[in-house]
């Protein structure tokens, strides 16, 4: 089975050489990967069940086996990569880049992060279940990493626990407030203010 995003993508590279005149790149088809047969063949079976089961189509619904995929090794940080993309953030976003790496939560949960939700003195923090990728909630125990940035935020924002601390000006020329909820809409959200 070709991969058809990397036909897609060869075709694209195919249109640009020929409007500027330059030689067209040799086309060498992909396979896609045992994931996505996988994928596939499950989506398949689940309709074939559905025919046979639920629709009454067919009798029964053929058996079609798919081999588990190998899960790919997880590369962690080593502590030199971590103080490397420490120290290239900007001062803005270095605690909440800190806290993640002491934490393991995801960006929107650290962003999100409000003081209720922590526990100083237990030294837990928690993910409400409407706010975590699974709809259920995270319980987090925080090391004394964590808990340090955790410290140093106390003060700047009555609800939040990571906010910017100045303004910056929009692009209708107005002025944010000074201290402000960091956002987390789009890959920009981190963006140092200013």
């Amino acid at each position: 089975m070709n991969n058809r995003k990397h036909l897609q993508v060869w075709e694209s590279k195919r249109d640009a050489a020929m409007r500027k005149g330059k030689p067209v790149p040799e086309y060498k088809p992909r396979q896609v990967s045992q994931a996505t047969k996988a994928q596939h063949l499950s989506f398949i079976r689940s309709l074939l069940r559905a025919a046979a089961n639920d629709w009454g189509w067919i009798k029964t619904a053929p058996v079609i086996k798919t081999r588990k995929p190998i899960s790919k090794r997880i590369r962690w940080l080593t502590r030199e990569e971590a103080e490397r993309l420490i120290e290239c953030m900007p001062e803005s976003i270095k605690p909440v880049v800190i806290f993640a790496l002491a934490t393991g939560l995801r960006r929107s949960n650290i962003i999100g992060l409000e003081w209720q939700q922590v526990d100083m003195q237990r030294k837990v923090a928690w993910v409400n279940p409407e706010n975590a990728k699974a709809g259920k909630a995270i319980g987090v125990a925080l090391n004394d990493t964590a808990c340090r940035v955790l410290r140093d935020q106390i003060g700047k924002h009555s609800r939040w626990v990571f906010v910017h601390t100045t303004a910056k000006h929009r692009p209708d020329g107005t002025l944010t407030p000074a201290v402000r909820k960091m956002r987390v809409d789009d890959n920009n959200a981190l963006g140092a203010p200013g």
